[in-house]
């Protein structure tokens, strides 16, 4: 009788063996992508194996979810998330599970890269490549237009048509400084000025801009024959 059972303990652990090869065989890798999210994790791109994209530092943080596919029954796969670069790495607690935020504390080139393993051994990967600068400078545009309101000699100094290196990232312009030769400067939040020049002539005018992070643009030089 003892002998009966241990070919039966040896028969049921073969089978079992055998099964888990089995299982093995049929499966197959898990599939894993990931996308960028705005703050309340709302998608703002779609699921990617690869992200490459660029933060400006100020701006903070990067916000981004994954989405892993895997045929198991049950689900037995593990996913690690790890950096390259210098920064904080937190997973969200609530809702998403799978959330996370990224805040880079330094420029540079940054990588987010995501692992998931399955029992078998089996593994995907996907990766967020992170350009993060500080600041694109802003760009001063001049042009100006005759108007003689209320002199002759009147001209409107216009600003307009500059722009923030970087408006997608949160940049704006928030002063506009205006020089005319030969001693007259103004530094104003408006985008536009009116001054009549004391004399017909050729004047140089020239402006610069500054951005929300407090970086002038070069100076932009033009000459107005005024007549």
């Amino acid at each position: 009788m003892r002998n009966v059972w241990l070919l039966f303990a040896v028969m049921l652990l073969y089978s079992c063996d055998t099964r888990q090869d089995f299982n093995a065989n049929l499966n197959t890798a898990p599939e894993l992508q990931v996308r960028r999210d705005d703050n309340n994790f709302n998608p703002l791109y779609a699921y990617q194996v690869t992200i490459t994209d660029s933060l400006k530092l100020s701006q903070g943080n990067y916000y981004f979810d994954y989405l892993l596919s895997d045929d198991e029954s049950p689900k037995d796969v593990k996913v690690s998330v790890s950096i390259i670069g210098s920064g904080i790495l937190q997973n969200t607690a609530g809702t998403p599970s799978n959330g996370y935020i990224f805040n880079p504390l330094t420029v540079g080139f940054q990588s987010i890269n995501l692992k998931a393993i399955d029992r078998y051994g089996l593994s995907a990967s996907a990766n967020i490549n992170l350009i993060v600068f500080k600041n694109i400078p802003p760009v001063a545009v001049l042009t100006y237009l005759k108007t003689s309101v209320y002199d002759p000699l009147e001209y409107r100094i216009q600003a307009d048509q500059s722009y923030s290196g970087d408006p997608k990232f949160g940049g704006r312009i928030i002063n506009y400084q205006f020089s005319i030769s030969p001693n007259y400067q103004v530094t104003t939040p408006y985008n536009f000025i009116s001054y009549i020049f004391p004399s017909i002539g050729n004047y140089q005018v020239s402006l610069r801009v500054q951005d929300n992070d407090g970086v002038w643009s070069p100076s932009c030089v033009i000459y107005i024959n005024v007549s």
